[in-house]
């Protein structure tokens, strides 16, 4: 029985802030895209996540930025051992169900480090795209250029 009270407390609880915060944005206390940026944290389950993105130093895209310089970069940094691949189970959950694919990485290259192969004597790194609804797997050589919108995801420690 305390539990159910309980749960009854917590749902009144929610609604009396929720209608708080209605009525802090339409004072002008709170903007309406600040709310909905917390929102959609809370429905991605932001700060709950398994992954992060890496994106070298800013400085680092010239025109002449190509995937073998951010491999090196890579493989002498701390982070080289938590790359993701497609095999991981988030990047699993998101090819097979794409409406779970975060926001703000539809509008980026995502790529999966630890997936590589060689295809005639190039070496080549899988990323991820949003296209239509759907998580697409692609692959890119690393002597092609990369650039701000090209971001490596990683474990999060």
């Amino acid at each position: 029985m305390s539990n159910d009270k309980k749960n009854v407390n917590e749902f009144e609880r929610l609604f009396k802030l929720w209608a708080t915060v209605g009525k802090l944005i339409l004072d002008g206390k709170r903007s309406v895209a600040t709310v909905s940026e917390a929102l959609q944290k809370i429905v991605e389950g932001v700060g709950d996540t398994v992954w992060r993105l890496h994106s070298p130093r800013p400085d680092q895209y010239l025109p002449d930025y190509f995937g073998t310089d951010l491999d090196k970069d890579l493989l002498y940094s701390t982070v080289h051992n938590m790359t993701m691949g497609p095999e991981d189970t988030v990047v699993f959950e998101w090819i097979m169900n794409p409406s779970t694919y975060p926001f703000e990485l539809r509008e980026n290259s995502v790529f999966l480090w630890k997936a590589q192969r060689v295809v005639n004597k190039k070496k080549e790194v899988c990323y991820m795209d949003y296209d239509k609804r759907c998580v697409v797997l692609k692959w890119r050589p690393l002597c092609a250029r990369f650039g701000p919108k090209d971001l490596v995801l990683l474990k999060n420690s």
